[in-house]
């Protein structure tokens, strides 16, 4: 970045696949390279990690947008929000379309607002979740844990990626395949606890079977 800095820079935190979150230290050094934008997705947010908007009084050039997809289990909806300072946000008026939001989209928004604690306490229960179900898996032979602070976990296995996620979905168990990006890699969505320990209990199985 120090040789040809960017004029907009996108840092994802936590990131996907793999659901780790950046330090702040990442994201001030992306500021400190360059004069252009950085943007700092956060739409598993609320999942774990520092928020960037920590910094947004330090640097005017930095945008923090998240989203109602994830944490609020609104993903249908296609809400998102973006904290930034007035003059950006100003600038991104002027090339925003008119009506990108319907009425009924609005109110579903302002719906999920009023129970936040809701939300809030379902982030934590599924948190809870995602660091049990890490140590499970990691009590899984052969099988290495990708650290999440989202609410996903990738873990790689000792067999072909594409022939276990087929095995398991034959099974009944739908995760996704990552083999074609990191070797071996498969990704599953945080559930409930006996949705978790079903999965682990079904991929013990074909993993013992010789997947």
């Amino acid at each position: 970045m120090s040789f040809d800095p960017p004029a907009l820079t996108f840092i994802c935190s936590p990131n996907n696949p793999t659901g780790s979150a950046h330090p702040l230290s990442v994201v001030e050094a992306a500021l400190e390279a360059g004069p252009g934008l950085v943007v700092v997705d956060e739409a598993y947010g609320e999942f774990g990690g520092e928020s960037a908007r920590a910094l947004l009084d330090k640097y005017e050039r930095l945008v923090v947008i998240r989203s109602f997809s994830k944490s609020w289990r609104l993903a249908g909806a296609r809400i998102g929000y973006m904290l930034a300072h007035p003059w950006l946000i100003d600038a991104i008026q002027v090339a925003r379309l008119p009506y990108h939001l319907s009425a009924l989209t609005q109110a579903a928004g302002e719906v999920a607002l009023k129970h936040a604690q809701v939300v809030l306490d379902g982030v934590a229960e599924i948190v809870a979740e995602r660091d049990r179900l890490s140590k499970e898996l990691e009590r899984v032979p052969g099988v290495e844990v990708f650290h999440s602070d989202a609410n996903f976990i990738l873990f790689r296995t000792p067999v072909d990626g594409s022939s276990l996620w087929k095995q398991l979905a034959d099974n009944g168990v739908l995760v996704r395949d990552f083999s074609q990006v990191i070797p071996r890699a498969l990704r599953v969505t945080v559930g409930t606890g006996n949705q978790n320990a079903d999965f682990v209990e079904t991929l013990r199985s074909v993993l013992a079977h010789g997947a």
